[in-house]
């Protein structure tokens, strides 16, 4: 609304103007004309003369502004020209960018159309110069590249404004280009220190331009391309081999050398120039060469002792052969004779260094069965051990590191052999002719047929013990158990268990006979005290662990159940047979008759308590004998059957 307000204010502002150029024009002309006339007055021209030059007046005014008329038709055409030409581009930018087109309204003057179109097209200009400055730079960018890597460059118009299409393939080809050749330089780089390196091992130079090139320049000049980068792999190649082919062969003559230094037993002098050579020589042609002619001398000294190699060629196979679990039959396989000594020596060393490649190849499968081996014994070697009754003084804690142990070699031997049926069977794949044996049997079976004949021999044991078991309960039932002293209560020699204030006096056992009228008698159940009661099951525990081949916690733990019942079996025994009819020798009797069947009703008592109830019956009443105090302090050692 206000741009066609504008407009009309300017109609109105040209009307005006329009208005009083014609007033300025008929007053210039009526000026000029009024002048002309006055001159011509003055001249005394004719009418017809002045006519003449009126209209010579006229025709000039006509003619020029006709004149001016055609100018200004020009310069509109002009005008109307560019509106077309910044018109035509505008759209064509805009069709580049992708961009709206913009259009002016009908209303508009020519010279507002054209300055329309002209600030438009400025703008969208300015802005495909920026993109088109951008692909300028990375295509001179991906030529760049292109040329270091020996490669084509893409081709792409720069007139007008590539597609999103072509930009993102133009920047894919430039991250491609200086990726690869970040990867060649790298390679070119590494490659040629290696081949510095092996030059350098070998001590030669190199022959050819190409390979001075490679080896002066760290930056190459000349372009990385795919052909360039095939050669450089080629002289890689080649120095790699021949470097490896030397340290082979180096490395063979050296072990040679140092096995037949070993079998020879050679003097000092020699041993020493052998060992400088194995130390300083290399891998280049003088290195080898050297060592060479030092291992013809040493050929020469054992073909001279053909005879005595042998002889320890044999002990070395023989040890060879216990490392490979070779059975008597495998070995039998190996029967050389030759009447030569040189040809039998060649046969044992050919048939070393085939031993020499089997172990290599089996060294993984052999390593795991060996260590599967040493575990195994150990499981066997606590078997073993479990028979000993020692093992339950438990001292150290003994029983419970025996008890880890065992856990650790059962969880660790199923491991152990699932690697190496794993390792077998990797071998026996890439060997299906000759499958890995050990002392002649396949190693899974070998290990099966190991664990069922220890599976059987446990088995066996286990009905051994449940037999000589039944035999002792059945015994006991019979005869009654046989107490036996623990061992921490025995008299060692030389050293007395109880002082002699406590010690117990055959006198003062029978003076307690002749009072015994004024004690009770009670029970022999409710006589028996709970020290009493852990001295038995500690004789019991002896009694058991003497036939007793348990292996475990849970073995000790069933003979301790088994102890109570033969406790509880003992006490009812006791109980039930009758009482005895004289006690001359307390001592003797508990020591020398264990088996003696007690009396109803007889009560057990320890030294301490005996010596208590005797100087109880002497001492006034009210008053304590000192022993009654120290007896806690002290376990019984013994038991005496009093009527």
């Amino acid at each position: 609304m206000s741009g066609m307000v504008e407009r009309n204010d300017m109609s109105e502002m040209l009307t005006n103007d329009s208005l009083s150029l014609k007033g300025k024009a008929y007053k210039i002309i009526d000026e000029h004309f009024g002048a002309l006339k006055k001159i011509w007055d003055q001249l005394g021209m004719d009418e017809e003369n002045i006519s003449l030059r009126n209209k010579t007046v006229l025709t000039h005014l006509q003619n020029m502004l006709q004149e001016m008329v055609k100018e200004e038709e020009v310069y509109k055409e002009s005008i109307i020209k560019k509106i077309e030409k910044k018109a035509k581009l505008y759209m064509e930018v805009c069709t580049e960018l992708g961009r709206e087109v913009e259009t002016s309204e009908e209303s508009w003057s020519i010279l507002a159309v054209e300055k329309f179109f002209r600030d438009k097209y400025r703008e969208v200009h300015e802005e495909k110069s920026k993109i088109m400055n951008a692909v300028r730079r990375d295509k001179e960018q991906e030529e760049d590249l292109a040329t270091k890597l020996g490669e084509a460059s893409i081709l792409m118009s720069l007139s007008t404004i590539p597609s999103a299409e072509d930009i993102a393939r133009l920047k894919s080809r430039i991250e491609y280009l200086r990726v690869e050749l970040v990867k060649r330089t790298e390679s070119f780089q590494e490659k040629r220190r290696d081949i510095k390196t092996f030059m350098d091992v070998l001590k030669t130079e190199p022959t050819t331009e190409f390979e001075k090139m490679v080896i002066n320049e760290e930056i190459p000049s000349f372009p990385l391309s795919i052909d360039t980068m095939y050669k450089v792999e080629k002289i890689y190649d080649l120095y790699k081999d021949r470097v490896d082919r030397a340290r082979t062969e180096s490395r063979k003559i050296k072990i040679e050398l140092a096995t037949l230094m070993d079998r020879l037993e050679l003097d000092d002098q020699q041993t020493s120039h052998i060992k400088r050579l194995l130390d300083a020589c290399g891998v280049t042609s003088e290195d080898i060469k050297s060592l060479r002619t030092a291992l013809e001398g040493l050929r020469a000294i054992k073909r001279k002792h053909a005879s005595k190699l042998v002889d320890r060629l044999k002990s070395e196979l023989d040890r060879t052969w216990e490392d490979l679990f070779f059975s008597d039959e495998q070995k039998k396989d190996f029967s050389p004779f030759a009447d030569d000594p040189e040809v039998l020596l060649e046969m044992y060393e050919e048939e070393l260094k085939k031993l020499e490649i089997f172990k290599e190849e089996t060294k993984e499968a052999l390593d795991k069965f060996r260590q599967h081996q040493e575990l195994w014994r150990k499981l066997e070697d606590f078997e073993y051990k479990s028979h000993d009754t020692n093992r339950y003084t438990n001292r150290g804690g003994a029983l419970l590191l025996e008890e880890k142990e065992r856990k650790r070699l059962n969880r660790e031997i199923p491991r152990l052999e699932r690697e190496v049926a794993r390792a077998v069977q990797i071998y026996d794949e890439d060997h299906q002719q000759t499958p890995l044996l050990v002392y002649g049997k396949r190693v899974v079976n070998y290990i099966e047929n190991q664990r069922m004949r220890f599976e059987e021999e446990k088995e066996k044991e286990k009905q051994f013990r449940a037999l000589m078991r039944n035999k002792q309960i059945e015994e006991e039932a019979t005869l009654g158990s046989r107490p036996i002293t623990p061992r921490s209560a025995r008299k060692r020699p030389g050293v007395s268990t109880m002082s002699d204030s406590k010690k117990p006096r055959l006198g003062a056992a029978m003076s307690l006979k002749g009072s015994n009228s004024k004690l009770r008698k009670v029970d022999s159940s409710r006589a028996i005290t709970d020290t009493q009661r852990s001295e038995r099951c500690m004789t019991q525990s002896g009694a058991s662990a003497s036939s007793s081949l348990s292996c475990s916690y849970s073995d000790f733990k069933e003979n301790l159940e088994l102890k109570g019942r033969r406790d509880n079996n003992t006490r009812s025994s006791i109980a039930s047979r009758r009482k005895s009819k004289s006690t001359p020798n307390l001592t003797r009797l508990a020591a020398t008759s264990p088996r003696r069947p007690a009396r109803a009703g007889a009560l057990f008592l320890t030294p301490s308590q005996s010596t208590s109830m005797l100087l109880r019956s002497r001492l006034p009443s009210g008053r304590t004998p000192v022993t009654s105090k120290l007896s806690s302090k002290h376990p019984p050692s013994r038991r005496f059957l009093l009527s």
